[in-house]
């Protein structure tokens, strides 16, 4: 009996001390690995892996962090579950009816039918040397959006002891803890990556930007933007903390448009016309962000780049204004940009501009560094996009 309250106490020492060291690896991302480390030891000394996952069962998961306990194995477990056997994971299609903080345990010894047939079981888990799991469904990293799940696993390798009923309920009892610690981190990364971007610079632009999460949701509005937004005849309104499509019949069209830009991921450009509410036709174009503002982790959603066009066609001006305040084009590389959407060779603008082909060259891949285009076919569909190009 003593036994086992020390065994006890140990346990929820190490549990309190991994959710410390959560909260604290908000601020210091070196700390949130020792944290995931610390639950995988306070559930017996297990392999731990956190999984985030837009539509469960739907995608592939994302393994966020891990506990390595064994090395080179635990390395080949997580290629192989990246890589094809999550499309078996049972754990997936079971997720959604499954009650936020709550387990879901399985093991061979309680379900042996089930772990004697089946491609997860037979050709990936028992491969692996695991004979069971406990799954904790943490909860929503954005509870608004209904969407975003963490889940919490912890696999059962052979040989080692089943799951201590204790250690079940302890984990569970601070799963709301684990929840907020994870939401807050996210939080937190997505500020530390606007604060990075260099946003003040937007403010120059004097037309309306903004930046949105996939689901139209705004995240920063220029100053422009600000002042457009508020304005009753605007193409576009908020309700609540969501923007709409102020004319009720085009809020169809308007969410079509922001869903394909999160399957784009802030990589594609393209355009819609709202009405406002005189009934005038408002552009409102999508743009390609710039890399310091695209996604780099699972802590980080995807976010979108718009420019409101309070006329029905581009402005003369407004091409270039989007090169030097959004993208940071200098006044040469302008020009190269205006020369390539008008289809001009290489050996052409370096004719025009008096300068040799391979200083054309380093402005053209100093371009498509600062677009985030991969070839310069994407950097000219997006050159020819911006039409209105003028020599500044």
């Amino acid at each position: 009996m003593h036994i086992r309250r020390h065994h006890r106490v140990l346990m929820t020492s190490n549990l309190d001390n991994a959710v410390e060291l959560l909260f604290d690896s908000i601020l210091d991302d070196a700390l949130f690995e020792p944290a995931i480390a610390g639950l995988g030891q306070a559930m017996g000394n297990r392999r731990a892996l956190l999984i985030w996952s837009t539509r469960v069962g739907k995608e592939a998961a994302e393994i966020v962090a891990t506990h390595r306990a064994d090395g080179a194995d635990f390395d080949t477990f997580l290629s192989d579950y990246g890589a094809y056997y999550h499309q078996y994971d049972p754990t997936k299609f079971r997720w959604e009816s499954m009650r936020e903080h709550h387990w879901l345990v399985e093991d061979q010894t309680e379900s042996r039918q089930v772990w004697a047939s089946g491609h997860f079981y037979q050709d990936f888990a028992l491969a692996q040397g695991i004979v069971g799991w406990a799954a904790l469904k943490v909860g929503q990293s954005a509870p608004e959006r209904g969407t975003h799940d963490w889940a919490l696993t912890f696999p059962r390798d052979r040989g080692a002891k089943g799951f201590d009923a204790a250690a079940l309920h302890a984990m569970q009892h601070v799963a709301p803890q684990l929840r907020r610690a994870f939401h807050l981190r996210r939080q937190h990364a997505e500020l530390r990556r606007l604060a990075n971007a260099g946003l003040e610079a937007f403010n120059l632009y004097r037309f309306p930007l903004m930046l949105t999460e996939t689901d139209g949701r705004p995240r920063f509005c220029n100053t422009a933007a600000e002042r457009y937004l508020a304005q009753a005849t605007s193409c576009l309104q908020m309700k609540s903390t969501m923007m709409q499509a102020r004319v009720a019949e085009e809020q169809p069209r308007w969410r079509s448009f922001v869903a394909a830009g999160a399957q784009a991921l802030g990589n594609a450009a393209a355009g819609i016309r709202l009405r406002d509410g005189n009934g005038i036709p408002v552009l409102i174009q999508r743009l390609p962000l710039t890399p310091s503002l695209r996604s780099t982790s699972a802590w980080e959603r995807p976010l979108q780049l718009m420019v409101v066009h309070e006329q029905s066609s581009l402005d003369a001006a407004t091409s270039p204004e989007i090169l030097r305040y959004v993208y940071g084009f200098t006044q040469a590389e302008r020009r190269v940009a205006r020369a390539l959407a008008q289809d001009r060779s290489l050996l052409e603008i370096a004719e025009a501009s008096g300068t040799k082909p391979s200083t054309v060259r380093s402005q053209i891949k100093s371009m498509l560094a600062k677009t985030g285009c991969r070839r310069q076919v994407e950097l000219v569909r997006l050159l020819v996009m911006l039409t209105g190009f003028v020599g500044h």
